[in-house]
């Protein structure tokens, strides 16, 4: 989920799978991307600003899953912002997300083949350089329909763009429930990299417990996903761990 009381969220790239002897620079380097969810055009570049030059990705909330399963492009969507982006020598990634909404998710993977076909027409025409696809609270049974769908957009969007998937952090290895819904290693076929949302520990409602975003034992326990078998068949480069930018 991306309702949390921050501006922005980092990922640590940290070969969670590969031998300690078989690092290479440009593997051990940090590899920082931000979500930008909450403001607006003109509050993107004082947010980016912020991070002080250290920011590879930006991820602007530019495409959003209608419920009868269409691309929405939000109104927030801005080629001045993006421009900049590219000049400072970031890339911009948006987000192509269901909110939870499970009749969006369904219905967009029901219509994958033309919601990707749309994707990749507005990453083109906005000059964008690729998706970052979060559906997120969809179950297991939309599990090959969601890989099928990455497929898709591997197939529609240049080779030179990135195709990224938003995955559960999913220690105990569940393999129903919207947990079940990531094929990991089907999607790693596709894909630039995962990422594993390590936060949300607590969350932005009445409901949430009282605490950090994402606390060192919460941090921590996502590790036991290397234990895994399903995660010992990826690339250890394919896998990103996911946490928040502050209260950790």
């Amino acid at each position: 989920m991306k309702y949390l009381k921050l501006l922005l969220v980092f990922i640590l790239a940290i070969g969670l799978l590969l031998p300690v002897q078989e690092f290479t620079h440009a593997q051990t380097r940090l590899f920082n991307m931000s979500y930008l969810f909450f403001g607006s055009p003109s509050t993107y570049v004082s947010q980016v600003n912020k991070t002080k030059g250290s920011l590879d990705v930006v991820s602007p909330n530019y495409f959003d899953i209608s419920e009868s399963g269409q691309l929405i492009i939000n109104w927030n969507l801005d080629s001045v912002f993006i421009d900049e982006m590219h000049r400072r020598g970031m890339r911009v990634v948006p987000f192509l997300a269901n909110h939870w909404n499970l009749t969006a998710g369904k219905n967009g993977l029901n219509n994958r083949e033309q919601l990707a076909k749309d994707v990749a027409a507005a990453v083109a025409k906005y000059e964008l350089d690729g998706v970052n696809v979060d559906i997120e609270g969809v179950n297991q049974t939309y599990r090959d329909a969601h890989t099928d769908f990455i497929r898709l957009l591997r197939k529609y969007i240049p080779d030179d763009k990135e195709v990224s998937v938003a995955t559960a952090a999913n220690p105990n290895g569940w393999q129903t429930g919207w947990h079940g819904f990531y094929d990991y290693k089907g999607l790693s076929q596709y894909v630039n990299y995962l990422m594993i949302m390590a936060y949300d520990e607590t969350w932005e409602s009445p409901e949430s417990p009282i605490g950090p975003v994402s606390s060192l034992s919460f941090l921590k326990s996502q590790f036991n996903m290397r234990l895994s078998k399903e995660y010992l068949r990826i690339e250890s480069w394919q896998v990103f761990l996911f946490t928040g930018e502050c209260g950790s």
